[in-house]
């Protein structure tokens, strides 16, 4: 009896006659017989071959061979033998399937009725390709999404990579640092590297993973960072095998940059029973001070200090020898914000002066080192300053019990008791000129 064998080996997840090096890989090989002698027992046999070698594939000592035994139901059919093993290590290798067909009517004295062994066979060659991981990264900040990053003592960077070429069920660990841009040497904070890493196991061939880096950038205003990545094969975690990295200096996808964080502040200085920016002097007066901010961060604790400035001679306001100041910490809850801080103080001397209100602003999330983010000190701002009104309030002299005279004065505009006293002189000077006229009348008479 003749008996042919034809045979097509190929990947079994893809049907292709390359396969990609894995751990986990199957070359099925489908065999078409021709001769069988219907009901017969047979087994066939398989192994593969390295064809540079032209000798058994061994897999940690151990031929990668299977066999099938099966009972003809015709004279023609077509069988499938399955081939599984580790490829991670064969990149570039061209395997070929040999195959041995016995009658095993007899399981204890099997026969050999066939067999196709042929290095050169195309047909029963597959190509290992060397697995080929594709990383595509973009790095911005987690809290906007944006390449540009403000500097502060808290930011995270994150970074999306997107992974093609996973081997699935394989378990892999992502690693990434931040790397300066102008030095191309590894970012330090605090003598430390800025990094972290991921680890997982592949659901798919294609995945998208996201590492997040979280530091103090606070001094790292116009600094480019670049996100560097590595990806390792985590089968065996006490020999990782690197498989992929993505470290490119010059990646603008790669890239974020710090820029500087900008505080801006702009004020209004106001009396604060009548809102104008005039103020009558007066032993208690209170000045409130608006203060607009833009550009804090959410979630820091700052401190806003404020104090009293003479226009004039553009120096601090002394009463009683203390400056006129006051301060007002507050945990910022969004980038901007309004807020209030008022000065009291006895003005009563001040007519006339023109008074200025300055400010700095201060981050205290370490009260020990607060640190200077902003100031407003205009001496010339005409919303900052107000003015001073008024006379000096004057103390009041009480009332003397102490009596100056006897009897009482008489009262201012009291015109009727003097005519009367002029009247009573008038007459009274009358009639002593009469008598003395009288007088002089009777003693001339007499003489005659």
């Amino acid at each position: 009896m003749a008996l042919s064998v034809c045979r097509l080996a190929v990947d079994k997840a893809t049907g292709e006659k390359s396969i990609i090096a894995g751990k986990n890989v199957t070359i099925v090989d489908t065999v078409s017989l021709d001769g069988l002698k219907k009901g017969t027992k047979y087994q066939l046999k398989g192994w593969e071959m390295v064809k540079s070698e032209n000798a058994e594939l061994l897999i940690d000592g151990k031929p990668v061979e299977n066999d099938l035994t099966f009972t003809a139901k015709d004279s023609k059919m077509e069988v499938q033998i399955a081939f599984t093993f580790n490829a991670s290590a064969l990149a570039g290798k061209e395997l070929v399937t040999f195959e041995e067909l016995y009658d095993v009517t007899n399981p204890d004295e099997p026969v050999k009725v066939a067999e196709h062994k042929d290095i050169e066979d195309d047909g029963q060659k597959v190509t290992i390709k060397e697995r080929v991981i594709d990383i595509h990264t973009k790095a911005c900040d987690k809290a906007t999404g944006d390449k540009m990053i403000l500097a502060s003592k808290d930011i995270t960077i994150v970074d999306t990579v997107a992974l093609a070429g996973l081997e699935k069920d394989t378990k892999y660990q992502l690693k990434g640092w931040e790397m300066v841009r102008s030095e191309n040497v590894e970012l330090l904070i605090d003598g430390k590297p800025v990094e972290n890493d991921l680890t997982f196991t592949a659901e798919d061939s294609e995945m998208e993973m996201q590492l997040f880096f979280t530091f103090n950038a606070s001094k790292l205003a116009g600094k480019e960072l670049v996100t560097f990545e590595e990806l390792y094969d985590v089968t065996n975690p006490d020999e990782p095998v690197k498989v992929a990295e993505h470290k490119d200096i010059e990646n603008d996808r790669q890239t974020v940059t710090i820029t500087e964080r900008i505080i801006t502040m702009h004020t209004n200085a106001a009396d604060k029973a009548t809102g104008e920016n005039t103020i009558d002097a007066g032993k208690e007066v209170s000045i409130v001070d608006t203060v607009s901010l833009d550009g804090i961060k959410k979630g820091v604790k700052y401190q806003l200090k404020g104090w009293e400035m003479v226009k004039s001679e553009n120096a601090e306001l002394i009463i009683n020898g203390k400056r006129v100041e006051n301060d007002l910490t507050f945990t910022a809850t969004d980038s901007t914000m309004e807020i209030q801080i008022a000065f009291t103080f006895n003005a009563s001397e001040l007519a006339g002066k023109e008074l200025v209100t300055f400010e700095e602003l201060y981050d205290v999330t370490n009260p020990d080192k607060p640190i200077k983010v902003a100031e407003h000190k205009e001496i010339e701002d005409k919303g900052q300053t107000v003015t001073i009104t008024g006379k000096p309030d004057e103390p009041t002299t009480p009332e003397s019990d102490t009596p100056t005279g006897k009897g009482n004065p008489p009262k201012t505009g009291d015109t009727t008791n003097l005519a009367l006293l002029f009247l009573l002189l008038i007459l009274s000077a009358a009639g002593l000129v009469f008598t003395a006229y009288r007088k002089y009348r009777s003693m001339k008479a007499s003489h005659n």
